[in-house]
């Protein structure tokens, strides 16, 4: 047991906060959560979501029709609706900047905050079924063990 005397304090200082939302409703409760803390403490609200390009069954076939959407320019723009379907109830004191990443969700938000230095990262639970994760795992999971830094899962 430690005395009164023998404890730390540990003071959390955020100055940029990294929130990765994909449109659903646990990453919007995320971005909320990151909104406040970023007004609370006058940090950076960094909002990324990140294009898995890996075809797979669900995404869609390629046809001329969709075509565009394959383009870079294109991925951005999807990206960014992403973005700016969650951002858009942000308070206006908070400073807001928005990324698109590209490839595997956990390693590119790991490898975001690192580059960009994010003192933590806030991001929704999917809540995949214990079966799925067990074969799967999930991107909350893979960060919360693999980031360098505080992560917090909103449910």
């Amino acid at each position: 047991m430690f005395s009164v005397q023998e404890r730390q304090v540990i003071i959390m200082e955020f100055r940029k906060i990294l929130v990765p939302v994909d449109g659903s409703n646990p990453s919007i409760d995320a971005f909320r959560t990151g909104a406040d803390l970023a007004l609370k403490y006058g940090a950076e609200l960094e909002v990324v979501t990140v294009i898995n390009f890996n075809f797979n069954n669900e995404q869609p076939i390629l046809s001329l029709g969709n075509l565009e959407k394959f383009t870079e320019e294109g991925l951005q723009k999807q990206g960014m609706a992403v973005i700016d379907s969650v951002v858009k109830d942000v308070p206006e004191n908070v400073k807001l900047t928005k990324v698109v990443l590209y490839g595997d969700p956990a390693k590119a938000i790991i490898e975001e905050q690192e580059t960009g230095k994010a003192d933590c990262i806030i991001l929704g639970s999917r809540g995949l079924g214990s079966v799925r994760r067990f074969f799967m795992g999930s991107v909350s999971t893979e960060i919360v063990h693999n980031a360098e830094c505080p992560v917090f899962v909103i449910r």
